[in-house]
């Protein structure tokens, strides 16, 4: 094989192992165009719990933009977590009352979503 096959292997395999993790951890992928109301509007989380059938305490929203994920994730009453990759910090931060985990690489992801559960 060489080395521009292995390369196109080793891609299409971590894209599959991903996907596999990607779906242990997540019931739903749900994205604004398809919704036709973009973050961090109300309506989209409004649809997303709608689509989704489950009460706000039931939701954790994983995103990289404060504005648009987290605020908008915590005014619907979800849970957040905000993706920060270009800080090297993590832990939980307060945002008027409500708490929000940070975390700089989604490999930290499991341990959060394990703590929040608990």
């Amino acid at each position: 094989m060489d080395w521009f096959a292995y390369q196109i292997n080793h891609i299409v395999i971590s894209r599959i192992f991903l996907r596999i993790i990607w779906d242990l951890f997540f019931e739903a992928e749900i994205y604004s165009c398809d919704v036709g109301v973009a973050k961090p509007r109300p309506q989209i989380f409004q649809k997303v719990q709608s689509l989704l059938g489950i009460s706000s305490t039931e939701i954790i929203h994983v995103g990289d933009s404060l504005e648009g994920d987290v605020i908008g994730a915590l005014c619907a009453n979800w849970q957040a977590v905000y993706l920060n990759r270009s800080v090297a910090i993590d832990g939980v931060k307060v945002d008027g009352f409500k708490f929000y985990s940070i975390i700089n690489s989604l490999l930290q992801l499991p341990l959060v979503l394990e703590n929040l559960n608990n």
